[in-house]
């Protein structure tokens, strides 16, 4: 059986140690650099994280939902807002992450809506073709 008081004591443990080594390394130099902190999204992922106001926010992460071991590799970058929409996109390199996320950041909701709307139309095309294709 597992001991939740033990598991739970080393995922904090490995979450402190993240928050201090992270900072430190070439990814995390760069990220502070631009005001992202580390931000714990879920499930034991990670995400550099940049609040732009009281109802959005950007996060940067590598393609294993965590901070980034090479600012070569590629980057999942994030728009978000309050009520759970959003826009994303993936990134080769972090200095093209974070250029994604700064055209975001003065008019994020331009963005959310441009990118909702585009996924709108490609579930509609989407729909029209399954039913065709049962057809």
């Amino acid at each position: 059986m597992i001991d939740i008081e033990k598991s739970t004591a080393r995922f904090f443990d490995w979450l402190e140690n993240v928050h201090d080594k992270a900072p430190q390394s070439p990814v995390g130099k760069i990220m502070t650099a631009n005001n992202y902190s580390i931000s714990h999204t879920g499930g034991g992922c990670l995400a550099w994280e940049l609040t732009i106001d009281d109802s959005h926010y950007l996060w940067i992460c590598d393609l294993g939902n965590g901070l980034g071991d090479s600012v070569d590799e590629h980057y999942l970058v994030g728009c978000y807002n309050a009520d759970g929409d959003f826009d994303n996109a993936e990134c080769k390199g972090i200095r093209n992450a974070l250029r994604w996320c700064a055209k975001r950041h003065a008019d994020p909701d331009k963005y959310i809506a441009a990118y909702q709307a585009r996924e709108s139309r490609v579930f509609a095309a989407r729909e029209r073709a399954r039913k065709l294709a049962k057809r």
